[in-house]
């Protein structure tokens, strides 16, 4: 009886705290602008940047001497992304068919749909790789034509 209690207690003390913090969250600004987003040391110097960079819309960090560290562009991100998807996808077509759902008298429907599956994932995992490393040349060769 003394668990229900607490429970119900526990449980109307969380809709209140949700229904406060829902109100303020509608009395907030629908909409957050900005052409940069910058984290600031105590120098007042910026560390670490989001927005607009030189190189194209993406993340930068600086080191010590407020020199670019890691810098991540838009489409550095989604060709690693890909490069990433495609060596699961490669993964996935390289796994054997399990022993499982294999037959001695030919090949069963499972196994077909599985070897289906399977080729499919290794086409779409070299297709995947190969536009990363697209992606990624993109960005590098215009990288230094920008220098």
């Amino acid at each position: 009886m003394r668990m229900m209690v607490t429970g119900w207690v526990l449980s109307v003390v969380t809709l209140v705290l949700l229904g406060v913090a829902v109100q303020q969250a509608a009395s907030q600004p629908q909409v957050l602008r900005a052409r940069r987003i910058e984290v600031v040391d105590a120098a007042g110097k910026a560390r670490v940047v989001l927005g607009v960079l030189p190189t194209g819309v993406g993340l930068s960090v600086m080191d010590t001497a407020y020199r670019p560290r890691v810098a991540l562009v838009y489409w550095e991100i989604v060709g690693l992304t890909a490069l990433a998807v495609a060596a699961v996808l490669l993964w996935l077509g390289s796994v054997e068919t399990p022993w499982s759902i294999r037959t001695i008298d030919g090949i069963s429907r499972t196994e077909k749909t599985f070897e289906r599956r399977r080729a499919r994932n290794a086409r779409l995992g070299i297709v995947l790789l190969a536009a990363g490393y697209v992606l990624q040349l993109i960005v590098r060769l215009s990288d230094v034509s920008r220098r």
